[in-house]
């Protein structure tokens, strides 16, 4: 029986996507824990091990083989929760009572119990309570988007600079693939002002009065490969954004657009901001990941639709207008 047969068999209801982590996660235990005894006992013994997934029944040497690996806390504690819901799949009649399952609880709850002291000592120190796993954390397509309606609602009621702030920095989170490198963000009218090159800029060209991000500052910056200056022209609707920025805030040449010390202020604004609309804790650099799977699921349907207006004969566009 396959592996997400039987995470199956102990959750219908569970969702395609969490369905495709479970089985990820305990194929890797599987094959962590496996992978020794082929190479001290032979083929034959592990193979025995794989037959109805018998190496979860010795529990101590997969306890062993978590406990020694270098995961985090809050990782440990989710891999003891998958194989408990793993061990229902294969005994859902009698799960409860099975030693593995205890071992596998009682572990569990020990890590539950670490992480929450780690998420309040987190929060005591920085005021926003977090979590360290990533997935936990998550938010759809749908869910950003209502985020994004219910500030532009807030925003409609008051002129809110903050809010503003946060609206234009989300905005243009979604149309370029960056990080946290917009808190030295610095308006300039001129070439010769951009010569500090640990800053960033917005740059809006005289002649053309086209707006274009400057970066000299980001992730890959020092890398031989993907690194040196980066200039990207904000397409229409973002540049007017920034210009109706730029006039009501009142900022000049050579001035902060955003005013904010570093990229731990930068990621911890928009941390806040998440939290208070979702109870979920979205840094910059999370909010990157999101993004950054939202494009690859549309190119992955745009991919498609060019395939089938090959097949079909029909135009591309005329297919993206009518399924997107």
């Amino acid at each position: 029986m396959e592996i997400e047969t039987i995470i199956y068999r102990a959750n219908p209801n569970i969702k395609v996507s969490t369905l495709k982590q479970y089985k990820q996660t305990i194929a890797r235990i599987q094959l962590e824990v496996i992978t020794p005894v082929r190479l001290v006992d032979g083929d034959e013994k592990a193979n025995e091990l794989l037959e109805n997934y018998r190496w979860i029944e010795d529990f101590d040497n997969v306890i062993k083989t978590i406990e020694e690996s270098s995961r985090s806390v809050n990782t440990k504690r989710t891999l003891y929760g998958y194989l408990k819901i793993f061990l229902k799949g294969l005994n859902q009649a009698n799960f409860h009572t099975l030693e593995e399952y205890k071992a596998f609880d009682g572990q569990e709850a020990k890590y539950r119990k670490e992480n929450k002291k780690e998420i309040e000592d987190n929060r005591k120190k920085t005021g926003v309570p977090t979590t360290n796993n990533q997935s936990e954390n998550l938010i759809t397509k749908e869910e950003l988007l209502l985020v994004l309606r219910s500030l532009t609602d807030d925003i409609k009621k008051g002129d809110d600079k903050k809010l503003n702030m946060i609206y234009l920095l989300l905005n243009t989170h979604l149309r370029f693939p960056f990080r946290n490198e917009l808190h030295n963000l610095i308006f300039v009218t001129k070439q010769s002002q951009q010569k500090d090159l640990t800053k960033n800029y917005l740059w809006r060209d005289a002649k053309t009065k086209k707006l274009f991000f400057i970066r000299n500052v980001y992730k890959t910056a020092g890398s031989q490969e993907s690194g040196g200056q980066k200039i990207d022209e904000l397409p229409a609707e973002l540049a007017k954004m920034y210009r109706n920025y730029l006039k009501n805030t009142e900022i000049k040449a050579g001035e902060d657009i955003f005013t904010l010390s570093n990229s731990q202020e930068y990621s911890m604004l928009l941390t806040k901001f998440f939290n208070e609309k979702t109870g979920k804790n979205i840094s910059s650099t999370l909010l990157f990941k999101i993004i950054s799977k939202l494009s690859e699921e549309q190119n992955e349907v745009i991919n498609l639709l060019r395939s089938l207006s090959k097949k079909r004969g029909t135009n591309v566009g005329a297919l993206l207008q009518y399924y997107l």
